[in-house]
C-alpha cells in the first residue's frame, strides 16, 4: 500500500509558522546571551526557519544549532563587515546631511542608496551562508550578483520588514511585545522567503543541496 499525503487545513500552516517564529526567536535570544555569539544567532535563525521557507524537513532545533556550530567563523566575519559598513555609512550620512548645502545632501543621498544596496546584498548573503556550505567570499560574490540580477525581490523583502517595524513602533504600547516575541525571526522569515523565491530558480549541485 502506498503512503498518501495528509492535507491539513490552511489555518494549520499559520499556526506552524507562528510556532516556528516563536521558537526561533527564543533560540535567537538564548544564542545572543553573549555578545560574541550574536553572529551565529543570525545564521542559526535562518537555518532554523528552513522548514517554513524551503521544501525541507523542519528540524528547527537541530538546524539552528548545526548552523551555529558550522558557520561561526564566517558568520562572525560577515557580522563584523556589516557593523563596519553600517558605522561608516551612518557617520558619512550624518556628516554630509549636517553640512546643509544642496551638494552635501546629494552626497548623503548617494550614501543612503549605498546603504539600501548593502541591505539588499545582506538579504541574500545570510540565507546563502546558513543554507549552503560555501566560502564567505563566494557567498558575498553570489549575493552581489543576485542583488544586481533580482533587485525587486530584495526590495520587496526589505519593504515587508520595514512595514512591520513601522506598524510595531507606531503602536508601541499594543504591539511592542511582538518585537521581543517574534521580531528577529519574523524579519529573518521575510528575508529568507524573498531570497528563496530567487534561489529556487537556480538548481545547485547535489552536494550543496544536502547541507542544511
Amino acid at each position: 500500500m502506498h503512503d498518501f499525503d495528509v492535507r491539513f487545513p490552511r489555518w494549520y500552516s499559520a499556526f506552524e509558522i507562528a510556532g516556528n517564529l516563536i521558537i526561533n526567536t527564543f533560540l535567537f535570544w538564548v544564542a545572543t546571551g553573549l555578545i560574541v555569539t550574536a553572529p551565529v544567532a543570525v545564521t542559526g535563525m535562518f537555518a532554523g526557519l528552513s522548514g517554513i521557507i524551503r521544501p525541507v524537513p523542519a528540524e528547527t532545533w537541530s538546524r539552528f544549532w548545526r548552523a551555529a556550530r558550522g558557520t561561526y567563523g564566517r558568520s562572525a566575519i560577515l557580522y563584523l563587515i556589516d557593523l563596519a559598513v553600517v558605522g561608516f555609512l551612518w557617520f558619512d550620512i550624518r556628516l554630509f546631511w549636517g553640512l546643509g548645502s544642496i551638494g552635501a545632501k546629494l552626497v548623503a543621498y548617494f550614501f543612503i542608496l549605498i546603504a539600501v544596496f548593502i541591505a539588499m546584498v545582506n538579504l541574500y548573503a545570510w540565507p546563502l551562508l546558513a543554507w549552503y556550505p560555501r566560502p564567505l567570499g563566494k557567498v558575498l560574490r553570489q549575493a552581489v550578483l543576485l542583488t544586481v540580477a533580482h533587485p525587486l525581490e530584495a526590495l520587496a523583502g526589505l519593504a515587508v520588514i520595514g512595514s512591520g517595524l513601522w506598524v510595531i513602533l507606531t503602536l508601541q504600547q499594543t504591539l511592542a511585545f511582538l518585537l521581543l516575541l517574534i521580531g528577529p525571526a519574523a524579519a529573518s522569515y521575510a528575508m529568507g522567503k524573498a531570497a528563496w523565491r530567487v534561489l529556487e530558480k537556480y538548481p545547485l549541485p547535489e552536494e550543496e543541496l544536502t547541507f542544511r
